[in-house]
């Protein structure tokens, strides 16, 4: 039994979207002790006990807007929010809208239709950004945007957040103080999933030249990167979400320790020694952490222990 949970809740949420690709949004109430007030959510709510998804999503759909959806499509993706107070098993479903279809707002503080870029501009619930893939490639097998539409999406997300790119896998911060929200990060971490990247790391300094060198790395999915060390003093790790082992070697792997950085158990911060070997191992579904090491740096500094190594080489494309 988890600690702190209260209850169970299971909300199944519509995907309306019409055919120019836009998708219909609802603005959260500001109520004082609502979660994420004034946030924009797809439309839906809790199941009632013992009742069908499917008709909880038409009843809330009734209540909310006073609209009887013609077909509801098979389930897209579930998402499940954790947190003090309880669980939140939550289940998408797309459903088509027709343009001449007249809607009544009965329930949130406004709607409106979501183009791409919308998701950035403006404030969205954890279970809309944090699956903003999952609804772009839906979109996109529909044939409801262009393939090139995400490049116009990244370019003014990497303008919202002050980056610039690299490559696929690594962007920079441009300025001295920048900051860099949540759901701006996710929205990073999804871009790199459409383009099928499974490591991606944001630069906070400005350059190589750095003196310090903040970065926030990004592991798509379970994945293990090293053993790498490099020739300085020491490097920390951070971890923001999910959950992630670090195992050092010394005396040529004889003697192996591990340490275990997890979001709900355990650690979340590790100082280590940079110039001992090092294996970064993610374990679970993906993991997003900040590295703290000395600079300046350049790429010859990392070290990888067995070149020669299959697995070592595809790590080395993957990280850099």
């Amino acid at each position: 039994m988890t600690i702190g949970i209260v209850h169970e809740n299971h909300a199944p949420k519509a995907i309306i979207f019409r055919e120019d690709g836009k998708l219909l949004m609802q603005q959260r109430d500001f109520t004082k002790g609502l979660p994420f007030p004034g946030r924009w959510t797809f439309f839906g709510g809790s199941a009632e006990k013992n009742e069908n998804i499917k008709n909880a999503l038409k009843r809330e759909l009734i209540e909310e807007l006073e609209f009887i959806p013609e077909k509801i499509n098979k389930q897209l993706f579930k998402w499940t929010w954790k947190s003090d107070w309880t669980i939140g098993h939550n289940y998408f479903f797309p459903i088509f809208l027709k343009k001449r279809k007249k809607l009544s707002l009965k329930e949130g503080a406004s709607m409106k239709w979501f183009a791409l870029k919308d998701f950035i501009k403006y404030q969205t619930t954890p279970d809309v950004y944090e699956n903003f893939s999952k609804i772009y490639n839906f979109l996109l097998s529909k044939k409801l945007i262009h393939s090139n539409s995400i490049k116009k999406f990244e370019n003014y997300l990497l303008k919202r957040t002050n980056l610039t790119k690299k490559n696929n896998r690594v962007f920079y911060n441009i300025k001295k103080t920048s900051t860099i929200t949540r759901q701006e990060i996710f929205l990073l971490k999804n871009l790199a999933s459409i383009k099928k990247e499974k490591i991606f790391r944001i630069c906070l300094h400005n350059s190589d030249n750095s003196k310090i060198h903040e970065m926030i790395i990004m592991h798509i999915m379970p994945i293990k990167v090293g053993p790498l060390k490099q020739n300085k003093d020491s490097l920390s790790y951070h971890l923001i979400e999910g959950d992630i082992s670090i195992k050092t070697y010394e005396n040529k792997r004889k003697k192996v320790t591990e340490h275990k950085l997890s979001t709900h158990n355990g650690s979340r911060s590790i100082r280590l020694e940079a110039n001992k070997y090092r294996e970064i191992i993610t374990r679970s579904p993906f993991a997003i952490f900040l590295e703290v090491c000395i600079g300046p740096f350049k790429d010859s500094d990392t070290i990888w222990q067995n070149l020669n190594s299959k697995i070592v080489k595809q790590n080395i494309h993957k990280y850099t």
